[in-house]
């Protein structure tokens, strides 16, 4: 799947992709990003039972060339804030949040708050740069309402 810039719509900045089983979800993100600015990834689920919630999923310092993967997993029934955030793996939504943190800072003192927090106690702005909906797919059900052994929700390689 294609990821898009949010600030140039149309421009793919990178590629995702999500994988699915009875056992959870995981996704990579490859990006061509700001050199030495620092990027989180945030992980959203809406979950078929009715509990949402988004929390940390990967971070970078980008290197020199600008080129980044970032890695995300998502176990079933992962809990979070009082609920389980993903209770079917093949048909919730996951959504991934691509944020920058700006320049990253010089000192691990302000680099740490850029690639772990969404903002706060960050004493650093920050800014969507993408966001990725990875929808469930119809194939993931068998006409008896069973699950297939589902792979990649997009069909694609990358």
């Amino acid at each position: 799947m294609k990821v898009e810039s949010l600030a140039a719509p149309g421009e793919v900045i990178g590629t995702s992709k999500l994988e699915r089983n009875d056992d959870g979800v995981w996704g990579k993100i490859k990006a061509d990003l700001t050199p030495d600015h620092a990027f989180t990834v945030w992980i959203k689920v809406d979950s078929g039972s009715g509990f949402s919630s988004g929390f940390f999923g990967d971070s970078s310092v980008i290197p020199p060339d600008g080129r980044v993967e970032f890695n995300l997993r998502v176990p079933k029934n992962f809990g979070l804030n009082g609920g389980v955030v993903l209770t079917d793996p093949k048909n919730d939504t996951v959504q991934f949040i691509l944020r920058s943190h700006g320049p990253a800072g010089g000192d691990n003192e302000t680099r740490l708050p850029q690639l772990t927090t969404n903002g706060k106690p960050c004493p650093c702005s920050f800014s969507d740069v993408a966001t990725i909906f990875h929808e469930p797919h119809p194939q993931h059900h068998q006409d008896d309402g069973s699950s297939d052994d589902g792979s990649s929700d997009d069909g694609s390689s990358e």
